[in-house]
């Protein structure tokens, strides 16, 4: 199955200075995303967004998968 996502050039070139900046060039590490309605309401508190709510997740629903991410050797990713 093909990549459901791809950089161009110059994002792959960014992507890496960032690793640098970060200190994790060739280290393995789990990019992880999660968005609450917090955001959304201090940009546009006039607005009722409780019709976004089901893209909104609770970051500590994630605490055991990231914990266990981050005891695990690595390599073994």
């Amino acid at each position: 199955m093909p990549p459901k996502l791809s950089l161009t050039a110059e994002e792959a070139c960014k992507g890496r200075q960032f690793e640098r900046e970060l200190g994790i060039m060739d280290s393995p590490y789990v990019c992880f995303f999660a968005r609450d309605p917090s955001r959304l309401k201090a940009e546009v508190p006039e607005i009722e967004h409780s019709y976004h709510d089901y893209q909104d997740s609770n970051v500590r629903d994630y605490d055991r998968a990231l914990h266990y991410l981050s005891e695990r050797d690595t390599r073994l990713l």
